[in-house]
């Protein structure tokens, strides 16, 4: 074989295995978009868990600074995007692997760069991560108040910080996941009436009667550096 053709068949080879290796991923309903083309992004998905704990989500961990993140996931898995509250400017937060099931908000300290401290991290919606308990995206009310072993507190429907978790009460997860933070959504569907008493700026625990009928469930999931360290 001449030296061109050899070449050539060792390019066309390496091309088919790492498009392979795509295929092997794209199963697992991860879409290869552009913030996830390259083959560094494939294999830091590849060796990430899907465990959450009170260090951190998979292997990223809350003790991570910028320069970690990039070089558990590469450069091409970080994008950089705002965060805005009621409005206001509050700062910039890092995602990684964006569009995947793996995609994980981070949540900086400072302002502006450098960034060194993670404040929280976050997922939402599609992710596959999950607590060891089982507690993932998806997890209903009624299963969360089961493993505490008592009512969970929240604050009521239908404004900017709706559903947003605020306690255990005392309950058997305040021991096992100190670090939780999360927002449970409440679905409306049709023309059914929710009653006020648990909407808006108040707290509102899982055991109120208005409560019952609603298939209400985890929609984000936050681990939180401030309470770990409580």
């Amino acid at each position: 074989m001449s030296r061109p053709i050899f070449i050539l068949f060792i390019l066309l080879a390496s091309c088919t295995q790492n498009k392979q290796t795509k295929n092997e991923l794209s199963d697992t309903g991860i879409n290869f978009a552009a913030d996830t083309g390259t083959t560094a992004a494939i294999d830091s998905l590849r060796l990430n868990s899907e465990l959450i704990s009170c260090t951190g989500i998979g292997n990223i961990k809350l003790s991570d600074n910028m320069a970690g993140l990039i070089k558990k996931a590469g450069q091409d898995s970080i994008i950089a995007d705002s965060l805005f509250l009621e409005g206001s400017f509050e700062g910039i937060v890092s995602k990684l692997w964006k569009n995947t099931p793996y995609e994980i908000t981070v949540r900086w300290n400072e302002r502006e760069a450098p960034y060194r401290t993670i404040r929280f991290l976050e997922i939402r919606e599609g992710s596959v991560y999950h607590f060891s308990n089982g507690i993932g995206i998806g997890t209903s009310l009624e299963e969360v108040v089961r493993l505490n072993e008592a009512p969970v507190s929240f604050y009521g429907f239908a404004w900017d910080y709706g559903g947003t978790f605020t306690g255990f009460n005392e309950g058997k997860l305040a021991r096992e996941i100190p670090c939780f933070d999360g927002v449970f959504t409440l679905p409306i569907k049709g023309s059914i009436a929710v009653n006020t008493e648990i909407v808006g700026d108040k707290k509102i625990r899982s055991d109120n009667p208005a409560l019952e009928g609603f298939d209400i469930k985890l929609s984000v999931i936050r681990i939180n550096r401030k309470k770990t360290q409580r």
